[in-house]
């Protein structure tokens, strides 16, 4: 069975990714990695330096995407 990455932009709009994986470890390992670059492009950016004060309000982390979310999906 194969997996796809399902991404939900700003936590709520869903995407196909179209990236396809063999088993569910290696589609779990690519939502990690897509995770872990959010949260370093969020919080070492200059975007965060031009927003101080605001990177942590709610409404502009899910506004800007900070809340994308992934899962894996099934695909056959």
């Amino acid at each position: 069975m194969k997996w796809m990455l399902f991404v939900l932009v700003f936590g709520s709009y869903p995407v196909e990714t179209n990236l396809l994986f063999d088993n569910l470890d290696a589609c779990l390992k690519a939502e990690q990695t897509m995770r872990k670059e959010y949260a370093r492009s969020y919080s070492q950016s200059t975007w965060t330096e031009g927003n101080i004060g605001q990177a942590s309000d709610p409404s502009v982390v899910s506004r800007y995407g900070q809340k994308t979310t992934a899962t894996c999906i099934s695909h056959g």
